[in-house]
């Protein structure tokens, strides 16, 4: 029987943890602590595995059944979810650090663990926003920044 919200807000911890099924391999984790889990429970090249997919009442029941859908589309198409959100997690970082403000910050570390003169490091910088991502430039706006940096404002 699939689970109600307010069956999971009355859900109380006892000694060890509890599993509280939804269907579909979805259930609620309920730890010793306190804590509420959504976990997915699925097989996939032959193992069993489980996914978490959010802490309760971050993510409401709504959402872990939207995830468990998601993710029974990826099984259908021959992918892992576990291994499609690592890879997801992977990418997003990659594209943070992809800033003009985090490389001009690598590029002033290289600079000085290369034993950089003081003077090249001090120079006043350019003023860049530090959170533009640098794919997600045009060619004027690269110029412009440039401009800017030799104009010394």
């Amino acid at each position: 029987m699939p689970l109600t919200d307010t069956q999971i807000k009355g859900l109380r911890p006892s000694q060890s943890p509890t599993k509280h099924s939804d269907g579909g391999g979805l259930h609620l984790l309920v730890s010793p602590a306190g804590g509420k889990l959504w976990r997915l429970s699925y097989r996939h090249g032959g193992k069993q595995k489980t996914l978490a997919l959010g802490a309760y009442p971050i993510v409401s029941l709504a959402d872990a059944r939207l995830k468990r859908t998601g993710a029974k589309q990826l099984l259908a198409n021959g992918i892992d979810p576990a291994q499609q959100a690592k890879t997801d997690r992977a990418a997003k970082l990659a594209s943070n650090a992809n800033t003009f403000a985090a490389i001009a910050d690598e590029f002033l570390a290289k600079a000085e663990r290369e034993g950089k003169a003081e003077a090249c490091r001090s120079r006043p910088t350019c003023r860049v926003s530090g959170r533009a991502r640098c794919a997600h430039q045009e060619p004027q706006d690269v110029h412009d920044v440039f401009l800017s940096c030799r104009r010394g404002y």
